[in-house]
This record gives C-alpha cells, structure tokens and sequence, in this order.
C-alpha cells in the first residue's frame, strides 16, 4: 500500500546509545529497515491503491484507514541489545516530539521478540 502523504521522519536513539555505546552512521536515520513501521504507516495512512489483491484472490482496492491522512514517523526502535529493541527514554522522547510537533493522533506499534508471558 502506497502512502503519499509521509510529511516528516525523525529518529530517537539516545537511550539505546546509552546501553549500545558509539553508533555507527546506520542508527542515524529514520529509514525503515524491515519494513515494519512502513506497514503500519500505512496500515493507517495508505492512499487508495486500485488492481490490489494476494496472488490473485481479493481483487479491489486497498486502503489505509485513514487514506488522506498526513503522516509522520518517529523511529524508536533499533536492533537487539540486551534482548531489548525499543528503550523507554527513547520513545518518551518521541512522544514530546509528536506532542510538541502538533501530532493529533499517535499509532505506536512497538516490538521485540516473543516472549513467554507467564
């Protein structure tokens, strides 16, 4: 799904860097590695897109839920450390910087690996 409308990406890495030490030039950008926050970017955002379907099946047009939405993105996530990904100072921070950036609505899908819950 295609979403047009990204007006602004940011990154926040200073409580991984805590933990990780020096970083290379890698963890100084916004960019989507695997694709994660891209999806539900525009899982949320996504501009109608004809002629979409899987392998086929499900013929129509996609959208996001929101398809005229103008959206932002705030990386906080980053590779294992510790059997962490996402460090609490940095999405705190990210938080203060939507808020302080005039976001209205915040999705946050944040991960790491599955865990036992009990």
């Amino acid at each position: 799904m295609l979403c047009r409308k990204l007006i602004g990406a940011r990154y926040f890495n200073k409580g991984y860097a805590f933990y990780a030490g020096t970083l290379n030039s890698s963890f100084f950008t916004a960019r989507d590695y695997d694709g994660h926050g891209s999806h539900t970017l525009s899982t949320a955002g996504g501009n109608f897109v004809p002629g979409a379907s899987v392998f086929s099946h499900g013929n129509g047009t996609a959208k996001g839920g929101s398809p005229k939405a103008r959206v932002a993105a705030y990386k906080v996530c980053w590779p294992p450390i510790y059997g962490l990904q996402c460090f609490d100072a940095d999405i705190i921070a990210a938080f203060d910087a939507a808020i302080s950036d005039g976001v209205h609505v915040l999705l946050v899908s944040l991960g790491g690996a599955p865990a036992e819950f009990l």
